[in-house]
């Protein structure tokens, strides 16, 4: 499972270093569940994942911004995360 919010910041609201013209980095934030980096694969998921959301963010607005693009992948644990009011440890 994973979840994806795309928040939107109107340019008279996001400055970087003091200033409202520079253009405001991209930002991403995944939560996914932990278990995908308990997986041996679990570090070559995460630049993998890194590496894609990166360039499908650089393809849409822009090369230029591609250095500036931070992705964040937030591990959920089962334990503390719930779908449908209920724990997902407790629905396995």
């Amino acid at each position: 499972m994973v979840v994806v919010r795309l928040v939107g910041f109107p340019r008279h609201r996001w400055a970087v270093g003091g200033s409202f013209d520079n253009p405001a980095a991209p930002e991403v934030s995944f939560g996914i569940r932990a278990g995908a980096f308990a997986r041996p694969d679990g570090q070559d998921v995460a630049r993998r994942l890194v590496a894609g959301v990166t360039d499908a963010v650089a393809a849409v607005l822009g090369e230029e911004l591609r250095d500036s693009v931070l992705v964040e992948l937030i591990p959920q644990p089962d334990d503390r995360t719930g779908v449908g009011g209920k724990l997902i440890a407790d629905q396995a």
